[in-house]
């Protein structure tokens, strides 16, 4: 979540560095975030206001009854309590505006580094490169091709299963996908310093609130509505939470 306070200060440089994001709707979301930022201020130095004209004022009443000056001290009386109403309104409202401030500051997503290019995915540049392609000396067939004539994978039952884009891992294949995944927990937790955890695959709201997957992502991510749970995406999900 951005600081409101960068928003307020800067809101020149983060329309700017989201606008490189090409959603339009993220400058929107700032400019409605400045005026309830700016209500609020507002609503707060009121309320203070109000507050410390009550702190000054409750103590006279005593003073004016003493002194025997009755109708002085009922219309501070009346005062005091047309005061407590108007902070009590002001205070409600606070609160609608806070709460409407911090769902749109949940919407407005992270600002991309400065040397990112504006536009889509196709803006994309080639920061480095490793190493050379591979060259062949035949047309090279892709993976899904030779999974299946190898017979490490099954399109047609993953899909009967899960649907198109699952595939089936069988035989040397499931062993490959164990043996790969045992390979690297054993590599970083050996050498690598690495704790061995294995968290809870669901979390709570609360949880991917704390990654920004929430709101966000909310309709993308799957969800038991009745236990409040969703599906992690990604291990980012629940190993964040836990060093929070």
């Amino acid at each position: 979540m951005l600081d409101p306070r960068r928003i307020r200060e800067e809101p020149e440089a983060v329309r700017e560095r989201l606008a490189r994001r090409g959603n339009p709707e993220y400058l929107a979301l700032v400019d409605r975030a400045i005026a309830l930022d700016a209500e609020r201020r507002a609503l707060v130095a009121e309320v203070d206001g109000l507050r410390a004209r009550r702190n000054e004022a409750s103590p006279l009443v005593a003073e004016l009854r003493r002194a025997g000056r009755e109708p002085e001290a009922e219309a501070l009386i009346a005062e005091l309590r047309g005061l407590g109403e108007r902070i009590d309104a002001l205070e409600a409202r606070l609160a609608e505006v806070e709460a409407a401030l911090r769902e749109l500051l949940l919407q407005i997503p992270n600002l991309p580094e400065p040397d990112v290019p504006p536009g889509d995915a196709t803006q994309n540049r080639v920061v480095r490169e490793w190493g050379a392609p591979p060259a062949f000396d035949f047309p090279p067939r892709p993976h899904w091709e030779v999974g299946e004539a190898l017979g490490i994978l099954d399109f047609p039952r993953g899909a009967k299963v899960a649907g198109s884009g699952f595939p089936l891992f069988v035989g040397w294949g499931a062993r490959l996908e164990r043996a790969l995944i045992a390979f690297m927990l054993d590599l970083h937790s050996r050498e690598h310093g690495y704790t061995e955890v294995w968290p809870p695959l669901l979390v709570n709201a609360e949880a991917a609130l704390g990654t920004g997957h929430l709101p966000k992502f909310g309709d993308d991510m799957y969800q038991i509505p009745a236990d409040g749970l969703y599906l992690v995406p990604t291990a980012e999900v629940p190993v964040t939470n836990l060093h929070a």
